[in-house]
């Protein structure tokens, strides 16, 4: 299933760059200026952990003990990246899914903290 994955996204990105010059590219990386992309990159990844804290406040185990920080983690990263690549940000139902996969807890709480 990953090799498939892989094959789309590669044809995808061929589908999407084949009329774009190559030297055009390489001349616009090497006028960016590295500094403020840096600074994008770390302030988005910095919502990660954010965003999990707060999970981790409003969901609950069924047994009422707290949902692991890894699970939480890797929902919040599944869920991000599927909003990256899904449109309707359908990636607040995949978060759902894996944070209720993941963390043990009912889908319909999962989707009713989403929604606090």
């Amino acid at each position: 299933m990953a090799v498939l994955g892989v094959l789309v996204s590669l044809a995808l990105l061929y589908w999407i760059l084949r009329k774009v010059s190559l030297s055009e590219i390489l001349l616009h990386l090497r006028e960016a200026r590295p500094g403020p992309l840096l600074a994008a990159v770390l302030l988005a990844t910095l919502t990660f952990p954010l965003r999990t804290l707060r999970w981790r406040i409003l969901l609950r185990t069924p047994g009422d003990g707290p949902v692991s920080w890894r699970a939480l983690w890797h929902a919040v990263a599944i869920g991000f990246m599927a909003n990256n690549t899904l449109p309707l940000r359908l990636g607040e139902v995949v978060r759902c899914y894996a944070g209720s996969r993941l963390g043990g807890v009912p889908l319909a709480t999962v989707l009713s903290s989403v929604a606090v």
